[in-house]
């Protein structure tokens, strides 16, 4: 968490509450069901309620504070109906009732931080299953006419663009809720995902455009920039007022009001001017990806740009100078927020930004006349359907390409410090150093910031919510999955496991393991696998354990890796995977055994490097652990570390990855008793509905001395190992 929401929040999570405020956005969205529902951003609330009262703003200090800090409510409410006596208004204060939700943080790194994202557009919290209390109906008429106007040409450009309208909404009027998860990713993978941003290309083509042809019809200078202007500030409030719209709109004001005055324009201060205004109403935007690639794509223009030119004369230095100037100063932030970069994002841009300037003008043409005479619209609009094609399937051609991305991971602080640094002083340096010396300090800057030391062995016990998925790492070369599965997270690759391994800079796992057929531990494998070669982790191997009874799901498992060339292995006790130091021990089960209970036939593997060693269990239950304890009384009994693989787990167990999330069908007295772990790692979800993990296992835990730590309550699990065994154990959520 960045820091304190801006009005202290009463503990009523999943509690009704009710809160008065006035209306600050309104956004219409319908749900799989077809329902519309409205979402409104309530400002200046009001508790109501005696056991609530105490949250209101009641001083001088906290009155202060709301004028800075987040303090907005996000309310979903049940559409209340079109007719004008009962739409809610922009401005107007109401009382609202629902179910309060406070915003989730990122659990994983590489994760969604829902907190810090609400945080820097001004959300508190939000409420679900709202209902409009009382209202009183004066609201701001002119804000309200504008939103309006929004929605007609929202609507319009559905008809007149079909397949293209998400896109089109998006790109004239910044309403990016009909754009599909594909083309997000189509455009992010190449790198172009900007241009769907309101910034300075509309204010350019608007701003700039409106200007010169006031000018060109002879309107006195005032009055033109007036005029150019007053559109501008409208056309950015229609659309949202991004951090990249509000930044290159308040850049083009400064320019009117340069060129009106007759004085310079200095571009690094009307950009130091537009932060100061934005930061100074939402302080938390500084943390905001938006505002950091918009500033800071300013910035490498200003500052690097003329150093390309000056010290590489040239036609390549012109075309790519601009993208290549915008790369140096975002690179940090694209990897923070991305993982990877698109090799051959520069090109595209290239290829795509002019393109974008006749859609814009062909998509306007079309929405204009389309108000008056929709067919001939339709028919103004192909061109730009045909560039929007092209423009699609070239991103889809370069994705094909080899080494299209360059995965580095999220840098460290640290390491962009160095990078910071670095960049500085290229910028001092520029004048008085040759082009080789210049290619040096920037390669030199490029290690600083990709620069990392990995531990000798890394293990994760990803937060998955209900279910368990652990990552191991050696050395930083050799990467392994253990289980990938949850019932309480929806599309698990996709949000959680796949962000998780890119953040590490793992494009490749070397093996993934599923311990046994319940959704909880292979829901994510399987949607890793159905994305076949278009999955951005690449799969190595499957390993499934070596049972005798193998159900429907276990089959179609293996089908789904050998359709997309992924060679499945069976694992049973005594079979080990060894990579230089690192083992990975088969302990249960018996190859061919059968089980009643899918739990009792889990996969469980005792991960070992030098005199580390960490067992996880998967689901396995009791009846599983008295076989590997027979295993512990034999091992015991002949003192040979080679009985089971090449490193017994069982001279000593430092770390125990509980089995079946703290069941009490698990983790027995006689088997915490026979390996003694010193600290215990449970994968378990917040406020689950199995009670996990039973009371009577973190007793028995208790009694052994075994330190608990639990994904529920300090997400992601890492165990640091070095190189002599010793080993500490960090939270992602401290």
């Amino acid at each position: 968490m960045l820091g304190k929401p801006r009005i202290r929040l009463p503990d009523a999570e999943g509690q009704r509450i009710t809160v008065e405020g006035a209306i600050r956005t309104i956004e219409t969205k319908t749900d799989n069901l077809g329902k519309t529902k409205r979402v409104l951003r309530i400002d200046d609330i009001t508790f109501r309620g005696a056991a609530f009262s105490e949250y209101n703003v009641n001083s001088i200090s906290d009155t202060l504070s709301r004028l800075f800090l987040p303090g907005a409510v996000c309310a979903t409410v049940e559409d209340v109906g079109e007719k004008p006596e009962k739409r809610l208004i922009m401005g107007e204060r109401i009382m609202v009732t629902g179910i309060m939700k406070t915003f989730r943080r990122a659990r994983n790194q590489g994760g969604f931080d829902e907190e810090g994202y609400h945080y820097a557009c001004g959300d508190a919290f939000a409420m679900d299953a709202c209902k409009v209390v009382t209202r009183d109906g004066n609201g701001n008429r002119f804000m309200q006419d504008i939103q309006d106007l929004k929605e007609a040409l929202a609507n319009r450009i559905e008809m007149i663009c079909d397949e293209d309208a998400g896109l089109m909404r998006a790109l004239l009027l910044g309403d990016k809720s009909g754009l599909s998860d594909g083309l997000k990713s189509l455009y992010r993978d190449g790198a172009i995902l900007h241009v769907l941003s309101v910034s300075g290309l509309h204010i350019s083509f608007w701003g700039a455009g409106l200007y010169m042809l006031f000018r060109k019809m002879l309107l006195p200078l005032i009055l033109a920039a007036s005029a150019a202007g007053t559109f501008l500030v409208l056309y950015c409030i229609m659309t949202g007022m991004s951090p990249s719209a509000f930044r290159a709109s308040v850049m083009f004001l400064c320019t009117l009001t340069a060129d009106a005055i007759h004085r310079s324009y200095d571009r690094l201060t009307a950009l130091s001017f537009s932060a100061m205004l934005l930061c100074t109403a939402k302080p938390y935007i500084l943390f905001h990806s938006g505002f950091l690639l918009s500033y800071g794509a300013i910035l490498g223009i200003t500052i690097f740009l003329p150093i390309i030119t000056e010290h590489f004369p040239g036609k390549a230095a012109k075309l790519l100078g601009a993208s290549l100037s915008v790369q140096i100063v975002t690179l940090p932030v694209i990897l923070t927020a991305y993982f990877s970069v698109p090799v051959y994002g520069v090109f595209l841009n290239l290829l795509v930004v002019p393109l974008m300037s006749l859609v814009m003008g062909g998509g306007m043409l079309a929405l204009a006349v389309g108000l008056i005479w929709l067919p001939v619209a339709k028919m103004l609009f192909i061109p730009v359907h045909l560039i929007l094609s092209g423009i699609a399937f070239v991103c889809q051609m370069t994705e094909n390409l080899p080494l299209n991305s360059w995965n580095a991971g999220i840098p460290s602080i640290a390491n962009v410090i160095r990078y910071a640094v670095m960049l500085v002083f290229i910028a001092w340096s520029a004048d008085f150093v040759g082009r080789k010396y210049l290619v040096l300090s920037y390669l030199c800057a490029l290690s600083f910031l990709t620069w990392n030391v990995p531990d000798a062995l890394s293990i994760t016990m990803i937060d998955v919510g209900q279910g368990q998925s652990v990552a191991v790492s050696a050395d930083g070369n050799h990467h392994y999955l253990i289980d990938g599965g949850s019932t309480s997270e929806k599309e698990l690759a996709r949000y959680t496991l796949i962000p998780y391994l890119q953040s590490q800079g793992i494009s490749y796992l070397d093996a993934v393991f599923i311990s046994h057929t319940d959704a909880d531990h292979y829901s994510g494998i399987e949607e890793m696998l159905l994305q076949g070669k278009d999955c951005k982790v690449r799969i190595g191997s499957l390993v499934m354990p070596a049972i005798g009874d193998r159900d429907e799901k276990y089959m179609e498992l293996c089908q789904l890796a050998h359709k997309t060339e992924i060679p499945v292995y069976v694992m049973g006790r005594g079979n080990a995977i060894m990579e230089g130091d690192l083992s990975l021990t088969c302990l249960h089960p018996q190859p061919g055994s059968c089980f009643d209970d899918k739990n009792s036939g889990s996969l469980v593997l005792a991960i070992a490097q030098g005199d580390f060693c960490m067992l996880d269990m998967g689901d396995c239950d009791a009846k599983g652990e008295e076989e590997i304890i027979s295993q512990l009384v034999d091992i015991k009994r002949n003192m040979d570390r080679n009985a089971v693989g090449r490193h017994s787990p069982f001279a000593h167990s430092d770390i125990l990855a509980a089995g079946h999330h703290g069941s009490k069908t698990s983790s027995s007295e006689a088997f915490l008793h026979a390996i003694r772990p010193i600290d215990t790692l449970i994968s378990v979800g917040e406020r689950n509905r199995y009670g996990h993990p039973a009371p009577e296992v973190l007793t028995r835990l208790l009694e052994v001395d075994s330190n608990i730590h639990m994904t529920k309550e300090g997400g992601a699990l890492t165990v640091h190992v070095t190189p002599d065994g010793a080993y500490t154990i960090s939270h992602y959520i401290s």
